[in-house]
């Protein structure tokens, strides 16, 4: 018998019998192309198969190793150049199945460290849903005198208080006459500027015209001034391809950020449907993070006006109304690892 017919025997008895794959048969590339066409149906004559968790521990266990991303062409975007597309959806499968059998499996797929390591561990710690402890370890006295010595972080509620710290320095230079931080969050005057004389130019004015969102998340990266050491980052890699917009990164420590403009509707959902479900859960934030307001006061354009509380049905006078209101949506014991902070960069001195 061929080396291609023994390959599609065993495929077939892997994904339909759930036999395992037989030692006798060399667990290589060919072998996988094999079982991904089976199991997703790609010959087009049996229903797409759904793994057990054994058949997934089995599958990942034994291709993990020659699955390591290349610079290949990619021939199959759901395959991967070598397969490590395919096993990184079938990993993420076992954080959807809620049984003990799946957490096991994780567990067991940590102790091997490589490429597939981070994205495991990521899945387990969202899977399990442990809450950390509350940010008290801030003032356990050890960790408290190494901040106080060199200014850095020695746990993620550290790190979280680092991070409120220098939003709220930030915050302080953006009112500051001296500094005028605040005008970097405004767009550049000119930039789509009317034609002097048109009655749009009557009416033009720059500090009414907010940045989008991922600009302003550039300028908070650029002027924070964290000590050296910690790294800030836009749009943070983060596991299952998600990003964060921002985040801060300090030896093996990291805290995600979530930044929303006032005027963004998700103001008051994203704290929990982002923040907490998509990176707080990472196995290096351990649950905390920060989410991030940007307040530009209300003479701004229509636009760019605060969003409305779907509960309340208006929109909040000031940036410490909109802080509480958001505050609110957060349970009561998730707010000692997610913490709101609103960046007031309303023009000139008003509140």
């Amino acid at each position: 018998m061929s080396d291609s017919r023994i390959r599609k025997w065993a495929a077939y008895a892997f994904v339909y019998e759930e036999t395992g794959i037989f030692p006798e048969v060399d667990a290589n590339l060919e072998l996988l192309r094999e079982i991904y066409a089976l199991q997703s149906n790609r010959y087009g004559s049996q229903q797409k198969k759904i793994l057990t968790v054994a058949q997934i521990e089995v599958l990942v266990s034994r291709f993990r190793s020659i699955s390591q991303p290349t610079n290949d062409n990619v021939r199959d975007p759901d395959f991967g150049s070598n397969g490590e597309t395919y096993l990184r959806r079938i990993i993420s499968t076992l954080g959807n199945i809620k049984t003990q059998e799946a957490t096991d499996v994780l567990k067991h797929l940590t102790v091997v460290d490589d490429g597939f390591t981070p994205l495991i561990k990521t899945i387990l710690s969202e899977k399990q849903n442990k809450l950390p402890a509350p940010p008290a370890e801030v003032l356990n006295a050890k960790g408290l005198k190494a901040m106080l010595l060199d200014g850095l972080p020695q746990t993620p509620s550290q790190l979280l208080a680092l991070g409120e710290e220098l939003f709220e320095d930030l915050t302080e230079r953006a009112k500051s006459s001296e500094t005028n931080t605040y005008r970097l969050f405004y767009r550049d005057p000119s930039e789509k500027k009317p034609k002097k004389g048109t009655p749009e130019a009557i009416t033009w004015n720059q500090w009414d015209r907010p940045k989008k969102e991922n600009d302003c998340n550039q300028v908070v990266a650029e002027v924070l001034r964290p000590p050296s050491g910690v790294i800030v980052n836009i749009e943070l890699q983060m596991a299952n391809e998600k990003e964060a917009d921002i985040g801060f990164q300090y030896s093996d420590l990291l805290l995600p950020i979530e930044a929303k403009g006032q005027w963004n509707g998700e103001v008051y959902s994203s704290a929990m449907s982002q923040l907490d479900a998509k990176y707080a859960a990472h196995f290096q934030a351990k649950g905390f993070g920060i989410f991030l307001i940007y307040w530009f006061g209300h003479d701004v354009t229509s636009s760019k006006k605060p969003a409305k509380c779907p509960v309340r049905k208006e929109r909040p006078r000031t940036s410490v109304e909109l802080k509480e209101w958001v505050i609110d949506t957060i349970p009561t014991e998730h707010r000692n690892w997610l913490k709101v902070v609103v960046l007031d960069v309303v023009s000139g001195t008003k509140a």
